[in-house]
């Protein structure tokens, strides 16, 4: 099927001029860390819209390589490196999309979401502290709920795939967690954190994490889950 007109906004959105464009960066360190950071800007919207309903990847990847090329060479990149970086960047995209983690981007049930917004509420005395959080991707399997995060970072020369793989766990553990801990407000469902590594195409499992909640904190249920899950929740 042909790529929908929401996923086209999608995709495209992250193409639009930022203001950066144009400047002279000589700095080579943030001219890498700028360019990493927009390319797993565009995988990040390229998979939340495949998520809503596939079409085909390959197909519409090689359509938006000369559009991404222009806007890698507006921030500065040389031609050849950006056509460098976005065949290695779409070959990753292509191997997550066909490989054994297919499944995290099926549509399962009413309950799988892809950038999905969360907020909590806190009460400390008479301020009230609030939280906002976007995850990646959930979907309920066999009765538990998977919270996965994705991950475009590329392992260091120096670095094992364990080893990078460890680096990930470690760095990433507590913002796996927080989002455990608002799903955990609004629902008593088995949960499993994970990691998507995109460079290796390893989904990396953080394991069941249980966290009490204090009875004070307030969640708020995504405005996209069904009215029973909060409904559920709440009674």
């Amino acid at each position: 099927r042909s790529v929908s007109e929401d996923q086209l906004r999608i995709i495209t959105g992250q193409l639009a001029p930022t203001g950066a464009e144009g400047k002279d960066n000589e700095n080579t360190q943030d001219k890498e860390r700028q360019l990493s950071k927009l390319l797993g800007t565009l995988s990040h919207a390229f998979l939340e819209a495949f998520c809503l309903s596939a079409f085909d990847p390959a197909a519409t990847l090689h359509a938006l390589a000369p559009r991404w090329q222009r806007k890698l060479i507006t921030l500065g990149v040389d031609e050849v490196q950006a056509e460098t970086r976005i065949a290695e960047t779409q070959r990753e995209i292509l191997r997550c999309l066909n490989g054994a983690n297919r499944w995290v981007f099926d549509r399962v049930g009413v309950q799988a979401e892809c950038e999905l917004k969360l907020a909590s509420s806190e009460r400390q005395g008479d301020e009230e502290y609030h939280k906002h959080r976007v995850v990646d991707r959930t979907l309920m399997v066999k009765g538990e709920r998977w919270i996965i995060d994705f991950k475009t970072s590329h392992k260091h020369e120096a670095q094992t795939e364990d080893e990078f793989i460890a680096s990930q766990k470690e760095e990433y553990r507590p913002q796996l967690e927080s989002y455990g801990e608002l799903f955990r407000g609004f629902e008593d469902t088995p949960q499993r954190l994970a990691l998507l590594l995109t460079s290796i195409d390893a989904l990396v499992e953080l394991g069941l994490v249980l966290i009490l909640m204090p009875h004070q904190q307030q969640r708020k249920c995504p405005a996209r889950f069904e009215d029973s899950l909060c409904s559920r929740a709440r009674s």
